[in-house]
């Protein structure tokens, strides 16, 4: 699948709207496959405490320099099958269009998407524009073909952490929980981000919780920012859901919201645990924050599996 998103907005000239489109390629987006491995693991090793982060000003996390430029593009999933993702990008100076258009070829878009605009603020930061857009309805693509995942461990560009599907953008790590290192940590992964779906599990650096800021709303930028098909798995919570993707079954799970017996995300996880089909999916998944168990100074979580 092919699709342009249309949100580049341009100064006004002879009374129109000048558009450029950019191009966001999409591997097929199911693939059914009976062919599995067990990978191979990194022989990365973090560097001792502490670190230095990478320069604001960096390349890395440069603005595009067309006004009011779509940045941040990533996507996801956007049900329980995989015949739908969600595309999300930001814009800062005025909210542009929702609409994407997409098709099965290059330079042939016949289908339209209508998406949704979201903003928040945050002690004295506010947020660009941020639109999610769903397309569902798509075509499953059949055959024996590969579908690798990658899993990380803490996403973030601070302390020499390498950037994954469990964690953020740790920007409450900076001088009054600072919004922006959400901006500059968007535009750092997009260059994947926007060409292959990642698959978002909160962390502890993703609460925010700052009474002290006078904010007092968990999770509000990882929330606003990054959509999950959460809905589509029966969950009543963004922080946990499932999906089904080519031979795996993935679960995410949330750390740090309520999971003693008989709250929302328990219950929710023993009827989707009912749900697993290890014929269709024999891979199953689960990603969480912190270990099954662990014990650390300021935590302490045992879960009997």
């Amino acid at each position: 699948m092919e699709a342009i998103l249309k949100g580049r907005g341009y100064p006004v000239r002879d009374d129109k709207v000048k558009f450029a489109a950019l191009l966001l390629s999409f591997e097929k987006e199911v693939v059914f496959s009976d062919i599995v491995s067990s990978g191979v693991t990194s022989s990365y090793v973090r560097s001792e405490f502490p670190a230095v982060d990478i320069p604001i000003d960096s390349k890395e996390f440069a603005v595009p320099k067309d006004q009011n430029a779509p940045q941040q593009l990533h996507i996801t999933q956007g049900d329980y099958n995989g015949k739908a993702v969600i595309l999300s990008w930001v814009t800062f100076t005025n909210p542009g269009t929702n609409e994407v258009s997409y098709g099965e070829s290059q330079n042939k878009y016949d289908h339209n998407a209508q998406g949704k605009t979201t903003n928040y603020t945050f002690y004295d930061y506010k947020s660009g524009y941020i639109h999610h857009c769903l397309i569902d309805g798509l075509e499953v693509t059949w055959g024996k073909q590969i579908i690798r995942f990658l899993l990380l461990s803490i996403i973030c560009k601070v302390e020499d952490k390498l950037s994954s599907m469990l964690g953020t953008s740790h920007a409450d790590r900076y001088e009054c929980d600072n919004g922006t290192r959400w901006d500059s940590w968007g535009r750092l992964i997009e260059r994947s981000a926007a060409y292959q779906p990642w698959f978002w599990a909160a962390g502890n650096h993703d609460i925010e919780y700052r009474p002290d800021l006078g904010e007092v709303s968990t999770f509000k930028a990882f929330s606003h920012i990054y959509a999950t098909p959460h809905e589509a798995s029966q969950s009543s919570s963004p922080l946990w859901y499932a999906i089904r993707r080519a031979s795996a079954h993935i679960i995410m799970l949330s750390s740090y919201s309520p999971f003693v017996k008989y709250t929302p995300q328990w219950t929710w996880l023993q009827n989707e645990l009912e749900r697993v089909d290890r014929k269709k999916t024999p891979w199953l998944i689960v990603l969480m924050h912190l270990h099954y168990t662990t014990a650390m100074k300021l935590i302490i979580w045992r879960v009997k599996v």
